[in-house]
């Protein structure tokens, strides 16, 4: 829960700095002290410090329910990368590789990208940038839309798990929290640093009528992006 809100932050290309959290707990749950004091251990390894928040109790039959907020700051003359940035011809980017992260556990162990997501916003030249967290092909998608662009990307480019059975579905999957970088074709992200995997995309401008979206693009067949996720407004999950 904590790691999710820093990964926000992570991808505007922020520092954290604190966070608040929030528990909603069955009355029968008896590790209280010990979730909470986790939590608050999580959060200073990520230099985000839990300053408040707020505990009640709910009925046994009631799911227990975390919320957390985390709180960033940008260095000194530097601004927020959004996802609205991306202009025709930019290259895509990611921090890692994706896929099979919920069925693999390792939606529970990821580390936020927070040194990436700042050395990218301190790189003349990259424009856009979110995490993954409802699928590659969805947030490719809200990407595209924010920036007023078409967005393809080569399936066979995606970095991959070695456990991933099924590349498309690996972009429907989401829980990957790596970042997406939308950046001048000039830059070549990885000589920066070798966790920049990339290009595995190119956005371009829409032709006359034609609306912004992403696509995966596999075998010569273009599979839209917002069909490949999490849509928190339908609650889909669809390949």
């Amino acid at each position: 829960a904590v790691a999710r809100a820093v990964s926000d932050i992570a991808a505007m290309g922020a520092e954290p700095v604190w966070g608040l959290a929030t528990g909603l707990l069955p009355s029968d749950f008896e590790h209280g002290d010990q979730l909470f004091d986790a939590m608050a251990a999580a959060a200073r390894t990520f230099n985000c410090p839990l300053v408040g928040g707020d505990i009640a109790a709910c009925p046994p039959d009631q799911p227990l329910s975390l919320t957390v907020t985390a709180a960033g700051r940008m260095p000194v003359g530097v601004e927020p990368v959004l996802r609205s940035g991306a202009q025709p011809g930019d290259q895509l980017w990611l921090t890692g590789l994706i896929g099979n992260s919920y069925t693999s556990g390792r939606h529970l162990t990821f580390e936020p990208r927070v040194t990436l997501g700042k050395l990218a916003a301190t790189t003349p030249g990259v424009r856009a940038m979110m995490d993954i967290s409802d699928g590659l092909g969805i947030d490719a998608d809200r990407i595209a839309r924010a920036s007023n662009i078409i967005i393809d990307i080569d399936l066979d480019a995606v970095p991959l798990h070695a456990d991933v059975t099924d590349p498309l579905q690996a972009c429907a999957d989401g829980e990957d929290y790596e970042l997406l970088i939308a950046a001048a074709p000039t830059l070549d992200l990885a000589s920066m640093n070798d966790q920049f995997r990339g290009p595995i995309g190119v956005a371009q401008a829409p032709s006359d009528g034609e609306q912004p979206h992403a696509a995966i693009v596999t075998d010569g067949k273009r599979h839209l992006g917002a069909r490949l996720g999490w849509d928190h407004g339908q609650e889909s999950h669809d390949a």
